[in-house]
């Protein structure tokens, strides 16, 4: 279990949150919302108030061991330019503490699950956003984390594309695996994730279940439906 307790940045006006994550959720919200703000708070890519603990384990920037559970895409992927994706991908592998054969092999494997065989050996700077993100993808997967944190996955994502990433995140979590996803996609969204957080200007405007959310805002079970009746105070 994910557990998030008073996590904030007050000097940018993020929190506070309060949650428990068991298997996905889905981070929602307009441009400027506060996503991958909160995203970065919750995996410690900067010094925040609060506890943010999976599975016993502190995530923050002194906690090694909870750092290895988890797997990140930022958004942008953030890259060294000059690499290669494989070189790129084989210096993450080192991060995990994978032996060169296994994070070699992980590599290649993932490589031919997210089509990015052909393009893996050139340098990042002069591939494709949607390839860009294929390999950021592949960076996320790459030490079997128990905990996914990704931001906007299926931008630049065709619909095969996306369509193989929610079964690959379908099978994370029947594995017993958690995710966090930040999405502008509420279809997306809603084939992913069993709980949803709602952000406006970097504050929590409401979370849970679909049915619990369609409850609050007597709505109908329906997460456009939701979306609408928060931002924009109707239905359509």
């Amino acid at each position: 279990m994910l557990r998030v307790e008073g996590l904030s940045a007050r000097e940018i006006g993020l929190g506070p949150f309060d949650l428990e994550v068991k298997r996905s959720l889905a981070v929602l919200g307009p441009n400027g919302s506060g996503q991958s703000l909160f995203l970065n708070a919750l995996v410690g890519m900067f010094a925040a108030q609060g506890r943010v603990s999976f599975h016993h384990y502190l995530l923050n920037r002194h906690s090694l061991q909870g750092q290895l559970l988890v797997g990140f895409l930022a958004s942008p992927p953030d890259f060294e330019e000059h690499l290669s994706g494989f070189r790129w991908l084989d210096l993450i592998g080192g991060l995990y503490r994978l032996s060169t054969k296994v994070r070699r092999e992980r590599i290649l494997a993932l490589a031919d699950d997210f089509g990015s065989n052909e393009n893996l050996y050139r340098p990042l700077n002069g591939l494709s956003a949607a390839t860009r993100l294929r390999i950021g993808l592949m960076a996320a997967w790459l030490g079997e984390p128990r905990l996914l944190v990704l931001d906007q996955p299926t931008n630049f994502l065709d619909p095969q594309a996306k369509e193989g990433l929610i079964e690959r995140l379908a099978a994370h979590h029947n594995q017993g695996g958690v995710s966090v996803i930040a999405t502008h996609d509420l279809v997306f969204a809603a084939a992913v994730a069993d709980q949803f957080l709602f952000l406006a200007n970097g504050r929590d405007m409401a979370h849970g279940s679909l049915a619990e959310l369609a409850n609050l805002l007597q709505t109908r079970k329906n997460l456009e439906d939701c979306y609408r009746k928060l931002y924009y105070g109707q239905i359509k």
